[in-house]
Formats: structure tokens, sequence, C-alpha cells
């Protein structure tokens, strides 16, 4: 039987992506963009938009990418800002998630 691709012996992480959206109010305090979660885990709980890497995009492009799924909100390029890593953070299973920002 042949190995697929992107098949390994070994458990593997999923990797994520996340945008913080920033805008300026009229207050001069900064906003920053939520999404309502459609579906478990956390349904229906506040959160930044994101979603799962593809195989063939950066985390950048992945950021981006679910930004203009999750929104309509499209954005040219964003700012990396940290990793998320603790082991039990998502009840899917080990999920590593990169947090980018952008403005409006």
């Amino acid at each position: 039987m042949e190995k697929k691709v992107y098949t390994y012996d070994y458990p593997m992480a999923s990797v994520t992506a996340d945008m913080g959206v920033l805008r300026k109010a009229k207050d001069g305090r900064f906003e920053i963009l939520l999404i309502k979660r459609k579906n478990e885990p956390y349904k229906d709980c506040w959160a930044l938009p994101g979603g799962f890497m593809e195989m063939t995009e950066t985390l950048e492009k992945c950021a981006i990418r679910e930004l203009k799924e999750e929104t309509g909100i499209e954005v040219d390029r964003a700012e990396f800002i940290d990793i998320l890593d603790s082991v039990n953070r998502d009840p899917r299973g080990r999920v590593i998630s990169a947090v980018f920002k952008a403005y409006t």
C-alpha cells in the first residue's frame, strides 16, 4: 500500500493562524474585530477571525485568507504578533496558532 502525501508514523500538530484587526475609534482608542463562532468547540463565543492553514500557504497568507472568508475584509499584509502553543488549549487536539494583526 502506498503511503499518502503528508502522512507520518507519529502524531502531528495542527497549525492555525488568527488575525487581530484593529481600528482607531473617534475617541482615539483602538477597537478590535471579533467574530462569533458558528461551530463547536466554543460555538457562539467571541474569537479572532482565523482557521487552519492549508499545506500550500504561509501562516501570514492563512491569516489573510481566513480574515476575508470570515468577514469579507481584505488586507494586503499582516504583522506577526505571537505563537500560542499551550498543550491543552484546544479540545480538538494539539493546535499551534500564529497570531497576526492588521489595521483598517
